[in-house]
């Protein structure tokens, strides 16, 4: 939305008429229409009694829009079990986090949540939506029923206990982005797990330090956007990559069944480690199939997916064996590159086929 545009939804929002408008910035109504219509541009010092009258901040009229808005789908939440009482968070604002933190922490009667000795600079905002919950924090204790809030420095540990005889709920809002980082450590027990047992994977598989807050420089959510660069990494189009997806999600969760979801040994608790790569399925399947489909060099595959080569070199091993079960789910077979992927994918007839994670594509019959 360009400058003219701005003004005029802006006014039109607050009621006011161009020669309300104009009266009120010391301008001619002229000048409002012509700047409406971007026939002119204005000065900083008018921009600004512009701005003010309607009671807009100036960056908003300067600066492009580039950030667009983030949606976070209920399934798609992030959760954490806190331990054994069945408290857990669940992260409602986007990964990576941003300036901003909101999450939703559940506790059952009883339950207690702690910050412990992990203190962060920054705030944190709790409102209890549901519940009565008592606050410890300090030397001072406070008890907090549905629709108190309570503000707090992040500096200092805190505790929460659930004192009341139903799940109480609180919505928490953290700035600068923190609650995240340290939520698998806030655990009555200090024994945090993650809901999802792909976190294990993601979350061992880390981006490196010097690429921590950044997006993938590929994700699907921008390539579906392009059918040509989407046909051209993968040979599908996105009718054909989303046809095969559920059966590339059935394989994933087979695999992490198998392999972690029964583990109880780990070292590290969740939250540690670096952020996670390749969080979304769709980002998983993009990444093996163009890996089968082209085979760049894992150095090239790692720079264009945000991870360090051991990162690509390791997802490789395991998104190849998920990606052989998906094709065995879906009946089709895999043939060797670079073969458009719609004779790619065919019916399976043949002997099933398998991927060398190592290094390029090979088949073995």
């Amino acid at each position: 939305m360009n400058l003219g545009k701005k003004i005029r939804c802006m006014r039109q929002a607050r009621g006011l008429s161009t020669v309300e408008l104009a009266k009120r910035a010391r301008v001619t109504t002229a000048f409002i229409s012509q700047l409406e219509h971007s026939h002119t541009v204005p000065s900083l010092q008018t921009l600004q009694r512009i701005a003010a009258v309607l009671e807009a901040s100036l960056p908003y009229f300067i600066l492009e829009e580039t950030l667009q808005p983030q949606v976070v789908r209920q399934r798609e939440r992030q959760i954490v079990h806190l331990g054994p009482d069945g408290a857990r968070v669940s992260l409602l604002s986007p990964l990576p986090p941003q300036h901003l933190e909101v999450a939703l922490l559940e506790l059952p009667p009883g339950a207690v949540s702690w910050s412990g000795a992990r203190s962060h600079a920054g705030q944190q905002c709790h409102l209890v939506v549901h519940g009565t919950v008592r606050a410890d924090y300090g030397d001072n204790t406070y008890r907090l029923d549905q629709g108190d809030s309570i503000l707090w420095e992040g500096t200092t540990p805190y505790r929460l206990e659930n004192i009341g005889p139903h799940e109480a709920r609180l919505l928490i809002a953290t700035a600068p982005a923190s609650l995240w980082q340290y939520v698998g450590m806030e655990a009555r027990n200090g024994t945090s797990t993650p809901s999802r047992p792909d976190a294990l994977v993601e979350h061992a598989l880390g981006r490196p330090d010097g690429l921590q807050g950044s997006q993938l420089v590929l994700a699907y959510q921008h390539v579906k956007e392009r059918p040509r660069v989407l046909h051209a990494m993968t040979g599908l189009t996105q009718g054909e990559f989303e046809q095969l997806l559920p059966h590339f999600q059935r394989a994933w969760e087979q695999y992490l069944q198998q392999n972690y979801a029964a583990r109880d040994d780990r070292l590290r608790q969740y939250g540690g480690g670096k952020p996670a790569t390749l969080v979304n399925i769709e980002d998983k399947l993009l990444f093996i199939l163009y890996y089968v489909k082209l085979g760049p060099l894992q150095e090239i595959l790692a720079f264009e997916f945000g991870m360090v080569q051991s990162t690509a070199h390791e997802w490789i091993r395991i998104l190849s064996e998920v990606l052989q079960q998906a094709l065995a789910h879906g009946g089709y077979v895999l043939t060797r590159a670079p073969k458009p992927m719609k004779t790619v994918f065919k019916p399976a007839s043949a002997s099933p086929c398998g991927l060398d994670g190592a290094t390029a594509p090979a088949l073995s019959w």
